[in-house]
C-alpha cells in the first residue's frame, strides 16, 4: 500500500511530466499552462465477487451514488493536443450486498493519480469539444458488512481512464468544463475477517463533473 507521501511524489512526478512537455513547447508557440478544480458525482457500477477459496462466484454488490473530486495541471504540447495530470477521489457507499438475499452496508473509496493525452477540437456552438486517454494507479479501500461477514482490503491497482467533455470560454484565461470519465483498474482484493477468505472485485465506474480551468 502506497503511503500519502508516496501518492504525493507520484504526482508531483507526473506534474513535472506534463510540465516539461508543455515547456519544450512554449519556446517556439508558447501555449500555456493550466490548474484545474472539479467536483461532480461518481457512479461506481455494480460489483461481482469471485473467491476460489471459498467457492463463491455469485456475490453482487451494489453502490449508491457518490461525490468526485479532481485537481489537475497540464499544458498544451501543440495546438490541439495538451498533457494532462490529475489527481483525483472518489467515496461510495454500498446500498446493498446481494449473496443471500441479505442486505448490507459499507464504503468503497479510490485514490488516484492519472497522466492523460487530452486531444481538443473545434469550437462548436461556443463550447469546445475534447477528448482524452490515460492511465494511472489508484489506491482502492474498501469495508462490506453483510449479515453473516466483514471484508475489508487496501489495494493499489493500475487504473485506465477516458474521458470527453467540453469547455466554455469564461475569459481569456479561465474556463468552465463539464467532463464525463470512465475508469477501471485491474481487480482488488478484499480478505473476509472470520475465516481468510479472499474475494476478488472489479472497479468501473463513471464521474460526471463541472470545474474550472485557470491558465497562466
Amino acid at each position: 500500500m502506497l503511503s500519502r507521501a508516496a501518492w504525493f511524489s507520484l504526482f508531483l512526478t507526473c506534474l513535472s511530466i506534463s510540465a516539461g512537455n508543455a515547456q519544450e513547447e512554449s519556446v517556439s508557440s508558447d501555449p500555456g499552462m493550466y490548474f484545474g478544480l472539479s467536483v461532480g458525482t461518481h457512479l461506481l457500477y455494480d460489483a461481482s465477487a469471485e473467491s476460489t477459496s471459498a467457492g463463491v462466484s455469485n456475490q453482487e454488490i451494489d453502490y449508491d451514488s457518490g461525490s468526485a473530486f479532481d485537481i489537475t495541471l497540464g499544458g498544451k504540447v501543440k495546438e490541439g493536443l495538451r498533457v494532462e495530470g490529475e489527481i483525483f477521489y472518489t467515496d461510495n457507499d454500498v446500498s446493498s450486498i446481494r449473496t443471500t438475499g441479505n442486505p448490507g452496508s459499507g464504503e468503497t473509496t479510490s485514490l488516484g493519480v492519472v497522466l492523460s493525452a487530452v486531444f481538443d477540437f473545434k469550437e462548436i456552438g461556443g463550447f469546445n469539444p475534447f477528448i482524452g486517454l490515460g492511465a494511472g494507479i489508484a489506491e482502492i479501500d474498501s469495508t462490506l458488512n453483510s449479515a453473516t461477514s466483514v471484508l475489508t482490503g487496501s489495494n493499489s491497482e493500475l487504473l485506465y481512464q477516458i474521458q470527453i467533455g467540453a469547455d466554455y470560454s469564461l475569459s481569456d484565461d479561465l474556463d468552465l468544463f463539464f467532463v464525463s470519465k470512465y475508469r477501471m483498474s485491474s481487480d482488488y482484493q478484499l480478505t473476509q475477517s472470520d475465516n481468510g477468505s479472499i474475494f476478488d472485485y472489479e472497479f468501473q465506474g463513471s464521474t460526471m463533473s463541472i470545474g474550472l480551468r485557470q491558465w497562466f
